[in-house]
C-alpha cells in the first residue's frame, strides 16, 4: 500500500533540517553575501546547493523505488538496514566532531578558508554550493536517508518528484535567507548577519556534532518502521 505524500514529507522533514543546519554551508551562506556585491554570489551558492541536494536525494529515491518494485519485502528489509547504517555513520561522525571541536581561543579564530569565500566569483560560488552537497559525508547521509524514505514509501514519479523538491527547498532555506536579506535590506542587514557570522565561527563544530548525533538517532529509531 502506497504511503500518502504528506506523511512522507513529514518523515523526511528532520533530515531536511539536518542539511539546513549543516555548519559549512551555513557559514558560506552568511560570509559570501556579506562581501561587496555578494547577494548575487549568495544566490549562485544557493543554486549550486539546490542542484546538489536534488541530485543526491533524487538518485537515491530512484534507486530505492526501483529496489522496492523488484524486491518486495526483502528490499524493504534491506532499505531498513541501510537507514540503520546511515544513522550509525552519522552518530560516529558526531562523536568524532565533538571530541575534536576547538576550545578556548581556537574557537574564536576564523578558519583560514573562510577569508577565501569573500573573493569567490559567481561560478565558483555555484560550484562550491554543489560540492558542499555531494562531497560531504554528512550531507550524503542525510540526503541518502531522505531518498530511502521517499523511494520506499511513494509509488510513481509525480509524488516522488514533489517530495524530493519540497525536501530540497526546505534543506536549502537557511542558505537562501542571507542573500535575500542583503538584497532586500542592503546595508541595514549587515550588522545582524555579522553577528550570525561570529556566532557560527565560535560554534560550528558544536552545532555539527549535535546535528549529527540527533539526526543519526532519528534514522536509527525509524530504520524499520
Amino acid at each position: 500500500m502506497t504511503t500518502p505524500l504528506l506523511p512522507v514529507i513529514a518523515e523526511v522533514l528532520p533530515l531536511a533540517l539536518g542539511i539546513a543546519l549543516s555548519p559549512l554551508p551555513l557559514v558560506a551562506g552568511v560570509v559570501i553575501p556579506l562581501s561587496p556585491h555578494g547577494a548575487g554570489r549568495g544566490f549562485a551558492l544557493l543554486a549550486g546547493r539546490l542542484a546538489g541536494v536534488l541530485a543526491v536525494v533524487g538518485a537515491v529515491t530512484a534507486l530505492a523505488e526501483y529496489l522496492a518494485e523488484i524486491g518486495g519485502g526483502a528490499a524493504s528489509t534491506g532499505i531498513g538496514w541501510a537507514r540503520l547504517l546511515l544513522g550509525v555513520v552519522l552518530m560516529v561522525l558526531g562523536v568524532v566532531k565533538w571530541t575534536k571541536r576547538p576550545r578556548g581561543d581556537d574557537a574564536e579564530t576564523p578558519p583560514r578558508w573562510m577569508a577565501s569565500l569573500e573573493s569567490l566569483s559567481g561560478a565558483r560560488a555555484l560550484g562550491l554550493g554543489f560540492v558542499l552537497s555531494v562531497a560531504n559525508p554528512k550531507e550524503l547521509a542525510f540526503g541518502g536517508g531522505a531518498g530511502l524514505v521517499i523511494g520506499s514509501s511513494l509509488t510513481g514519479w509525480g509524488p516522488s518528484v514533489i517530495a524530493v523538491a519540497v525536501f530540497a527547498a526546505l534543506a536549502c532555506v537557511t542558505v537562501a535567507l542571507p542573500p535575500a536579506a542583503v538584497l532586500i535590506g542592503g546595508e541595514r542587514s549587515t550588522p545582524a548577519l555579522g553577528e550570525v557570522r561570529g556566532w557560527l565561527i565560535r560554534n560550528t563544530a558544536t552545532i555539527s556534532a549535535i546535528v549529527l548525533l540527533f539526526f543519526g538517532a532519528i534514522l536509527i529509531g525509524n530504520a524499520f518502521d
